[in-house]
């Protein structure tokens, strides 16, 4: 059996210059498959970029709008907020002018009601019905937008029996409590 490595020797030995020119064509086709396989690393390369590029501006153009979005969402926190101030402010100032009234307004039925179990005359004058022409000008409207029912009703409790309007203690307002008469002071 011959040894291949002693006969590529004798080969490289008899036919030098064939052999040489084996190995300059083996380096070629090398060379050639590098190169190849540069450029084509070259424009994967190049692919990679361009779409890495692609992607880098879409982030960059959302990154944008997210930006727009967080200053507009600031805007309208701060607006919120600001407005929230004024309402709560509004808010304890109506609650302060409506504490007042309502003080005002107790003070006032108390006041009525002393004068009432004090003077008989006044009782009986409290207790008299209001005139008609009067008595549309004291009507308030009611939940469903129209007015205290007519003088015919007997159902709504400023009423009397006889259909007229009732003032003094025994007339209900929503923002008074009425102590009822039998828990009126005498």
């Amino acid at each position: 059996m011959t040894n291949p490595v002693l006969d590529v020797m004798d080969f490289a030995k008899s036919k030098t210059r064939l052999f040489l020119e084996y190995i300059l064509l083996a380096a070629f086709l090398s060379l050639c498959g590098f190169v190849g396989y540069l450029l084509i690393q070259n424009a994967n390369k190049d692919t990679a970029i361009a779409k890495m590029d692609t992607r880098v501006s879409t982030l960059q153009n959302q990154q944008d709008a997210y930006k727009d979005a967080n200053q507009n969402l600031e805007k309208n926190v701060a607006y919120l907020l600001l407005q929230r101030e004024k309402d709560s402010s509004s808010v304890l100032k109506l609650m302060g002018e409506f504490k007042l009234f309502t003080e005002g307004n107790v003070d006032l039925q108390n006041k009525i009601s002393n004068l009432e179990n004090q003077d008989a005359n006044v009782k009986n004058y409290l207790n008299t019905a209001i005139p008609d022409d009067l008595r549309s000008l004291l009507q308030e409207p009611n939940g469903t937008g129209g007015s205290v029912p007519n003088a015919g009703d007997k159902g709504h409790p400023e009423q009397g029996t006889s259909g007229q309007l009732r003032t003094g203690p025994t007339s209900t307002n929503p923002f008074i409590e009425d102590p009822g008469p039998s828990n009126r002071p005498k």
